[in-house]
């Protein structure tokens, strides 16, 4: 369940848009704005840090000649959180 007794500064936020925003300019590192993941849900449960999210600061990147796809690197992302125990809030099922 979602904490919704956030801080002044989320309360005055009116859109997804306006959460993920904040997000970004926080040092998240978040999918695009468009994209199926983020949702309000979503977005206050990273802020409330209840799921995992890569900082900025963690990201680097390089050319990769023969790029794994995206599939693979997640399902490596999920194995690689699962044995720390942290939740990612990706379902692959769906």
């Amino acid at each position: 369940m979602v904490d919704r007794s956030a801080s002044a500064e989320l309360a005055t936020l009116k859109s997804v848009a306006a959460y993920w925003e904040l997000q970004t300019r926080s040092g998240k590192y978040l999918p695009e704005e468009s994209s199926k993941y983020v949702t309000e849900r979503q977005l206050l449960m990273v802020q409330q840090k209840q799921i995992f999210s890569l900082d900025q600061t963690q990201i680097v990147f390089r050319v990769c000649v023969k790029p794994p796809s995206k599939l693979v690197l997640v399902q490596k992302l999920l194995g690689y959180l699962q044995k720390l125990g942290i939740e990612s809030g990706v379902d692959l099922v769906r």
